[in-house]
């Protein structure tokens, strides 16, 4: 970049921003630069599903330890982790404002008291939002569309 500098100022001449080359990124690096960009952009852009109905995941954060799940994250988001130390798994979803708008377990959170649902405890919380701060997450049963789109996970 020096070199261009002195030869543009030995010329009189303006360097065309436009036109410089970042030492080492040449086309190649930018198709992948690009399509990866593309890629990032069509997983969040909403909730997939595959074939059979099951809803696609896409963060699986379940080899990671002590999670620190954010109450907004990326749009579209569906991302998976364990708790109660890898013996249940929960899933949350993001809406398209990247709030976090339902989470599913698989289990009772050690409390089955408190989550008397399905055969082992499966239930959903919804995500309640008053202007920017999650108010509640009142819990309920698992709907049968609900049971459908989370079958991997129960």
């Amino acid at each position: 970049m020096l070199k261009l500098k002195d030869f543009t100022r030995a010329t009189d001449r303006r360097v065309d921003s436009a036109r410089v080359q970042v030492q080492g990124f040449g086309h190649s690096q930018a198709s992948k630069a690009v399509w990866a960009n593309k890629t990032e952009l069509e997983k969040y852009a909403k909730i997939h599903y595959h074939k059979d109905g099951t809803i696609v995941v896409t963060d699986d954060w379940t080899h990671k330890s002590h999670v620190h799940l954010e109450s907004v994250y990326k749009p579209n988001a569906v991302v998976d982790m364990l708790s109660q130390n890898g013996k249940q798994r929960d899933r949350t979803i993001y809406d398209e404002n990247g709030r976090q708008k339902i989470q599913i377990s698989n289990g009772p959170h050690s409390n089955p008291k408190r989550h008397p649902y399905g055969k082992n405890g499966e239930h959903a919380h919804d995500i309640i939002w008053e202007k920017d701060k999650i108010i509640d997450r009142p819990i309920h049963e698992l709907t049968d569309l609900e049971r459908k789109e989370h079958a991997d996970l129960l």
